[in-house]
């Protein structure tokens, strides 16, 4: 019997390890949020997988503006010779929020950041940086042959 409840808190032991491993790693594979350390960045945006299942990637999945920096520009670059960027290319992400993404209001986006300009390549915006916390938006991206949208959602974080 003394064997058998060493073995047993062996294996509770082993499996508490196990646990707190899966979870130390979980949270290390966690991206940090990527600097915006002066008055401007860059973001750059891909396009991988098939034509079927496109996915969007950046290259700041959450960029951090400097704190106290006013007037950002935050240039997004596309690197996916099928696809382009639009008009609505870079807009506030305001659809419900699902499995751990949140939403910005139109208001609250329009508040902070104003599009400067864009093209097939190349989308500009200035982020005022005013108001802490953060803005949660949508980058849209279309192929150039059918118009069909792929979609990706990450986020500014402000700290003014």
């Amino acid at each position: 019997m003394p064997g058998n409840a060493f073995r047993i808190v062996q294996v509770v032991a082993t499996a508490v390890l196990a646990v707190a491993a899966v979870g130390l790693s979980t949270s290390a594979a966690r991206a940090q949020p990527t600097p915006c350390p002066g008055a401007s960045c860059d973001v750059i945006v891909t396009v991988t997988g098939s034509s079927t299942a496109p996915v969007v990637t950046v290259s700041a999945n959450e960029l951090k503006m400097a704190k106290g920096q006013r007037n950002v520009v935050i240039t997004w670059k596309l690197s996916a010779p099928d696809y382009e960027f639009r008009a609505d290319s870079i807009t506030a992400h305001t659809a419900p929020p699902a499995g751990g993404k949140l939403t910005t209001t139109s208001e609250a986006w329009a508040a902070q950041c104003t599009t400067l300009n864009h093209s097939a390549t190349t989308y500009r915006i200035r982020n005022l940086n005013t108001k802490a916390g953060p803005l949660f938006y949508n980058v849209k991206v279309f192929r150039k042959s059918t118009g069909a949208p792929v979609v990706l959602d990450p986020a500014i974080i402000n700290d003014p």
